[in-house]
């Protein structure tokens, strides 16, 4: 309500109608056509309502205020109401249509505002002649038929206006006057191809896409439901498939609604405001049926809940009693340049139930409450592309990708924000200076002039809508600028954060710019005073304001309104803005909590933002707000691989090397500059083995060197330096130019490298992983090493193709070089692991990264629960051996049993990786597919960059869909027996029908192609990531550098066996080397016996809880026990037989 110097504005009779029944509908519409009495001028042609202006003259500005009511008017005339004023509207048609008459409307011309006015002329016309047209003379009938008819020869805008031109010759047909038939069908015809879907209408050509409230209930819907009516004589077809349309839409539609009645405003024209839920009453004019649950019962909730609740909102009134231009209060910022006075009159239209009986359904039906409990929490509307949640006490749409065709007002504010809420509303520019002016809610506001002049996202590029995990996601790009991309995901609440909704945004920019992001705009005032919040004064306010870093928030009588940072390391300051008075369409004074953060050039960087919001219409709200506020969201798993996947480029190192290797190995160029092609074929497979396995040499020395190094400078630098020898050993390689010596060189500093790469990699995921999803982030190091082979693959077959003599081998050969530039870049902006830190004693800065990782504040019960959690264990593992060096280190893995069945797991885990066989295939697949049959260099070539394919892709649906569903056990031995099967099917093939030269494949042949690609995606599905993910996750955080270093430097061990072994096998070990597949699926099959007895289950375990399931915890106890009691004796190895017992499942 209005609060001046003298008290309050007095009530209007809109605002004392209870809108209940029939007759409380017919008192609302009066209740808004008897203040426009006086307005009239005297041949009662025009209203003037207010002084400001339009884009049009002034007499159409005033004939809007005329025509407009008869929306209303025509209804309630036509329900039977008789209403003492409504000569005054059928006196003014006959005045406003006279040429000779002085009021006369004017002639009609090119995209003339009046035409919009015909509609309602037409549609009052067509349902109450009795009336308004029956008691005129044939003269005055004339006058009418031709001015309305006069619209039929004029240039319409292609877009909902040409439904004008059809209802004024409605009106014309339905009473017996000349009208244009052909001209409502030629009309209706091009009206039809807005449809895109779903009862979903462009307003306009598929060119744009605008998809408003012009598209329901202020035009295309409503009016092709009043179609459906009024022409259902005389074109059948189209009514009907009109009623069909509406059937499809109002499922949609409805979401656009709460329980309150409220609509969600988005987009132009929101100063109709009741006109919003039109569709509605369209409905029942039309007497469509609608599915369940919108029974003619909650159809007429729908409405009437609209109407009660713009009866609350007393400021939209003049002192007299006509509507303001605005939303919820007069607001001129809101208005587009066609608004006039009388343009929300507009609003009538949804009186149209009016024409109806009482005895018709939807009155007659009992009223029922909003179908909440049938409807979806969170609905997906394809068509428009939004997301419209109905959680948090509030209902609200995430948007992108709409626009309005045309330069609007406002056009930023009303189609392009992220999220538009039916309790805040929205908020639109007063100004263009600064960003109080600007007043950027719900939108990414980026400014590269210091923060005079803020560009906000207008059109969104490559908008769509995918599925990620549990919840719908909008995707879309923008361009504030052409060198300035930033592309937006939109995440809706989960059902554990009702009350949140995450935007994340990637920026590049190649310019210095200013951000300021903005949460839903709030009531800013003092319900005490009426003065502007400031800050909290003490914890037991209930009003005030909170600006910290990384978040800001506001809470008021409206409700409470934040906005957090939630991605590690990135910095934002938290502000509380003043806007500007009048720039939301709610309330007139508000503060809009953001974050400001600036971007240097050449950056590029995420933003992952958390905005909560909580109204103050959900019950018990003020006792609830601060505890909803310190329940942070988590970042979506998928969302967090994403930002996480630069960590892991230290695995592409090697898929990279161990891609391309294999396919360079097979070029004639390669072999005639390093003298393959001058080797017998057992000196070939040798030399060929020594150029592989140097590599192999070299990451065994490395992943053993990573180990002190990572535990006495950090993850983070290990990982750097690691890419740096990666980087180095690169440019050897491809430089050595047909010399072996700089060759292997290369090759073994590469290892170097690459070694460390493997062993610290793993851990440092693993030790800043939530345990919920740490198998999934873990499980990212082997897809990108399927990532990085794919691409290998491929490099390969494009250089073959496109690059001659030495350049198709030094190209593949350089490219290795570009995941340690990838790595040693992230890695730059990572932050160290919390784990390692709270080893170094460096317990502040572990606590503060701990809180930074997990998106929480340190206060938060969860980061204090996992950071005790590391606490306790250290002190545990400290009490057994005591001192931290390295021989002290190696008696506690060795020494204690349950140490020792880690590492003993951790080592017997990566052999049994490779002897899978899977690197066998990586570095020789050429010859592989050569021996099944493949003949070509290209062919083969192309055929394992298909294997390539099928490897990421597998591992890729493995961490994503199952890594931290299905388990690591389970994982493990479904795909060993796998692996074995399809190991074992290619050898019995090799033996039984080995390929011929320059014989076609066999079926059995293709059977055996096919058994490669199965056995790709087996292994990406178990013992390729999961390894990884186990031996980095099992051990104590003294011994996880030290554990893992055993289990890397075995791998590269066995690795190198394997580089070494299988040229010789293929060559000799059976026809075809038919026998090397055969050992390969004999070692599968052992694997499985191994895990089914050996390896305990360890999903959704924390780190520090790894000690309770493989018996350490209770060892310290026994140590801790025996102290206490005096005694100083060494706890020995009988504590085996006290070991916890393991569940297998």
């Amino acid at each position: 309500m209005s609060v001046h110097a003298n008290g309050k504005t007095p009530p209007q009779a809109f605002s004392k109608c209870p809108f209940v029944t029939r007759s409380d509908f017919q008192d609302g519409c009066v209740a808004l056509l008897s203040p426009l009495v006086p307005r009239f001028t005297p041949g009662n042609t025009r209203v003037k309502i207010g002084t400001s202006t339009t884009r049009f003259d002034e007499g159409g500005a005033q004939i809007e205020g005329f025509a407009r009511p008869l929306w209303g008017l025509g209804a309630l005339l036509a329900g039977g109401y008789k209403y003492k004023e409504a000569e005054r509207w059928r006196q003014g048609i006959i005045n406003g249509t006279d040429p000779e008459h002085p009021e006369f409307w004017g002639e009609i011309e090119d995209l003339d505002q009046r035409m919009v006015e015909m509609c309602p002329i037409g549609f009052a016309l067509a349902v109450a002649p009795d009336e308004l047209w029956n008691s005129l003379t044939d003269k005055q009938k004339d006058n009418v038929a031709k001015w309305l008819g006069s619209i039929n020869e004029r240039e319409m805008p292609n877009t909902n206006w040409l439904w004008f031109r059809v209802f004024a010759n409605l009106g014309l047909r339905k009473n017996g006057a000349p009208y244009s038939l052909k001209r409502i069908e030629a009309d209706m015809d091009h009206l039809d191809t807005f449809h895109v879907g779903g009862g979903w209408s462009n307003d306009g050509p598929k060119s744009h896409h605008q998809m408003d409230y012009y598209s329901g209930s202020f035009a295309i819907q409503f009016l092709q439901l009043l179609y459906s009516k009024l022409a259902g004589d005389f074109d059948p077809v189209r009514a009907e498939k009109y009623r069909t349309r509406a059937r499809e839409f109002a499922k949609d539609f409805v979401h656009y609604f709460d329980e309150e009645g409220r609509a969600i405003p988005f987009g132009r024209s929101v100063t109709y405001r009741f006109a919003m839920a039109g569709f509605w009453g369209a409905v029942a004019f039309a007497d469509v049926e609608l599915p369940a649950p919108l029974t003619w019962g909650v159809v007429k909730g729908l409405l009437l809940r609209n109407f009660r609740w713009w009866a609350t909102q007393e400021d939209i009134f003049n002192s007299d009693g006509t509507l303001t231009l605005g939303y919820c209060y007069a607001n001129m910022y809101l208005t587009e340049n066609y608004n006039s006075p009388g343009s929300p009159y507009w609003c009538c239209l949804s009186f149209t139930p009016l024409v109806l009986p009482e005895s018709h359904p939807f009155w007659a039906a009992e009223e029922e409450p909003y179908p909440s409990a049938a409807l979806p929490e969170i609905a997906v509307l394809g068509y428009p592309k939004h997301i419209v949640i109905h959680r948090g006490g509030h209902s609200f749409l995430l948007s992108s990708g709409q626009a309005c065709h045309y330069p609007l007002k406002a056009t930023q504010a009303k189609y392009g924000k992220f999220a538009y809420s039916s309790s805040f509303g929205y908020s639109v520019p007063t100004g263009g200076y600064q960003l109080e002016q600007h007043a950027p809610d719900s939108m990414l506001a980026i400014s590269d002039d210091g923060g005079d002049i803020w560009q906000t996202r207008r059109l969104a590029l490559n908008a769509r809508i995918e599925q990620r995990g549990d919840l719908p996601v909008l995707i879309s790009e923008w361009k504030p600028w052409s060198d300035v991309t930033v592309e937006t995901y939109l995440v809706p609440p989960s059902a554990e954060s009702g009350n949140w909704h995450i935007r994340a945004h990637r920026i590049s920019t190649s310019r210095s710019i200013m951000t300021s992001e903005g949460a839903f705009a709030i009531y800013g005032c003092n319900s005490h005073n009426g003065r502007i919040l400031g800050p909290f004064k003490d914890g037991s306010s209930s009003e005030g304001t909170l600006e910290d870093s990384q978040r800001a928030i506001t809470v008021s009588s409206a409700g409470a309104v934040g906005i957090v940072e939630l991605q590690p390391g990135t910095s934002r300051a938290g502000k509380v803005v003043l806007a500007d008075p009048n720039s939301n369409i709610v309330h007139g004074r508000t503060l809009l909590p953001s974050l400001a953060a600036t971007i240097d050039a050449g950056k590029q960087l995420w933003f992952v933002t958390a905005v909560y919001a909580l109204p103050s219409g959900e019950e018990g709200w003020q006792n609830d707000w601060r505890d909803k506020w310190e329940k942070l969201p988590q970042v979506p798993s998928w969302l967090q691989d994403m930002i996480d996947s630069k960590a892991c480029c230290g695995a592409m190192l090697f898929g990279m090397d161990s891609g391309i290797i294999g396919g360079v190995l097979t070029m004639d160029t390669f072999k005639k500059k390093y003298g393959l092609e001058n080797q017998s074929k057992v000196g070939a497979a040798n030399l060929s083995a020594n150029i592989v396995s140097t590599l192999q040499a070299g990451c065994f020395v490395g992943a053993l060197i990573a180990s002190p190094v990572a535990d006495k400078w950090g993850r983070k630098l290990s990982l750097i330096i690691a890419s740096v020898f990666a980087i180095v050993g690169v440019v050897m390689q491809f430089a050595s130019d047909g010399y072996l010596q700089p060759m292997y060189i290369g090759r073994f500093i590469t290892g170097l490298g690459v070694g460390a790469a493997s062993m610290v990699n793993p851990l440092y995921v693993s030790e800043n992983a939530p345990r919920a999803i740490r198998g999934a982030l873990t499980g990212m190091y082997q897809f990108f090493i399927a990532l990085g082979i794919m691409l290998a693959f491929w490099i390969n077959y494009g250089s073959l193709l496109h690059f001659h003599g030495a350049a198709s081998y030094i190209v593949p050969l350089s490219m290795q070089a570009l995941p340690a530039a990838l790595l040693f870049i992230g890695m730059l902006f990572c932050n160290e692991s919390p784990r390692w830190l709270a080893r170094q004693d460096r317990w502040e800065e572990a606590k503060a990264t701990l809180s930074r990782v997990r998106n929480l504040p340190s206060a938060h019960p969860y980061v204090e629960n996992e950071f005790q959690d590391i606490v306790t264990q250290l002190e545990h593992e400290r009490q057994l051996i005591g001192g931290s060096g390295f021989w002290d280190l190696m008696k506690e893995m060795w020494l204690i049993p349950g140490n020792r069945k880690r590492v003993m797991i951790s080592i017997m885990l990566m052999v049994c990786q490779q002897m899978t066989g899977t690197n066998a295939i990586n570095y020789y697949a050429p010859q592989m597919f050569e021996n099944l049959g493949v003949t070509g260099n290209a062919t083969n070539l192309f055929a394992t960059g298909i294997y390539g394919i099928v490897k990421a892709v597998a591992c890729g649906a493995f961490v994503i869909f199952v890594a931290d569903t299905l388990g690591r056990r389970k994982s493990l031995l479904w795909t060993s027996v796998g692996q074995a099967l399809a190991m074992l099917y290619i050898g019995l093939y090799v033996r039984i029908a080995p390929p011929k030269a320059g014989e076609p494949v066999i079926p059995a042949g293709y059977v055996a192609l096919v058994c490669i690609f199965l056995f790709a995606a087996f292994f990406q599905f178990g013992w390729g990531p999961v390894c990884w993910t186990y031996v980095s996750e099992i051990p104590t955080a003294r011994l996880r550098s030290l554990n893992v270093a055993f289990a890397a430097a075995t791998q590269w061990l066995f690795n190198f066996v394997v580089a070494r072994a299988v040229p010789n096998m293929m060559a000799t070990v059976g026809n075809a080397g038919y026998g090397t597949y055969i050992i390969f699926s004999c070692f599968c099959f052992a694997m499985g016996v191994f895990v089914w007895f050996f390896i305990p289950e360890t999903k959704a375990v924390s780190l520090e809880k790894m000690d309770d399931l493989f018996g350490v915890t209770e060892l310290v106890e026994r140590k801790t026990a025996a102290m206490e009691h005096g005694e100083t004796r060494e706890v020995d190895d009988k504590v085996d037989a006290t070991e916890t017992r393991i569940e297998r499942v």
